[in-house]
């Protein structure tokens, strides 16, 4: 087993600036630009473990950050499509339906079983 890294372990404030860069999705010639040092630069330090580590743990609690907040958002979702079902026009009552039906996974499972009797279908009549 790998020893964990220390990401704090002598990296620059340079180095600490490109790698949030790349953990937001910045492409390595931009970042390089725009905190002053070549592109191969970039290159070298994505091999450093420190430097690959920091990376790794900004784009991680990113990605849960976005997860936390979608999940504090989905009861705000849920909540307004339950509004919509009892809406007094049938448009918008039906969109609400139609939206509960597509979130539960229910329509693709038909598709697929409307898929799969079309093939038994056509195989019992040749």
């Amino acid at each position: 087993m790998t020893e964990p890294v220390d990401i704090n372990s002598g990296l620059t404030e340079v180095q600490i600036e490109a790698a949030r860069q790349l953990a937001c999705g910045c492409k390595a010639c931009d970042v390089a630009d725009e905190v002053g040092v070549d592109e191969s630069t970039i290159s070298r330090w994505r091999r450093k473990p420190a430097f690959a580590a920091l990376v790794q743990r900004i784009t991680a609690d990113a990605h849960s950050e976005v997860i936390g907040r979608m999940g504090e958002m989905l009861h705000l979702a849920l909540d307004v499509i339950e509004e919509s079902l009892r809406y007094p026009d049938p448009t918008i009552r039906l969109r609400g339906a139609v939206a509960v039906l597509n979130a539960s996974g229910i329509t693709r499972m038909m598709k697929a079983s409307a898929q799969t009797t079309d093939v038994d279908v056509n195989e019992g009549t040749g």
